[in-house]
């Protein structure tokens, strides 16, 4: 199962347990995520606002395509960038309307929440 796990991610632990005879119901079935996310670390003294948009598109994304492939929405979603200096971090809850997951409609909260809050180079 880890080898087909590794290559295939989820599909591939479906395909084993389907080869065994076994249904997702069934004892050796494997439970849906609870939540589903996606982080990524800066360089090093990355203080200018021009580089995090590239890297929220591609988190965002990454989570969108993540919830369409496991057949999930979103209601609330986490955005945060932590920072080397205590508190003054990034961060918020926000509300998704109900719908397909959409990762351009995921950036563009995460890109007007950093425009409202960053305090570095703009």
């Amino acid at each position: 199962m880890n080898v087909l796990a590794r290559r295939y991610g989820i599909t591939g632990k479906h395909l084993w347990l389907a080869c065994q005879g076994a249904t997702r119901r069934g004892g050796a079935g494997i439970a849906p995520p609870k939540s589903v996310g996606h982080g990524k670390v800066l360089p090093p003294h990355t203080t200018s606002a021009a580089h995090h948009p590239d890297y929220l598109r591609h988190m965002c994304e990454k989570v969108a395509a993540r919830l369409r492939r496991l057949d999930m929405q979103a209601g609330n979603w986490y955005v945060g960038l932590r920072t080397a200096a205590p508190g003054a971090g990034i961060e918020a809850v926000l509300t998704v309307a109900h719908g397909a997951p959409d990762g351009r409609r995921f950036f563009e909260q995460a890109r007007a929440l950093f425009r409202e809050q960053w305090h570095g180079e703009r």
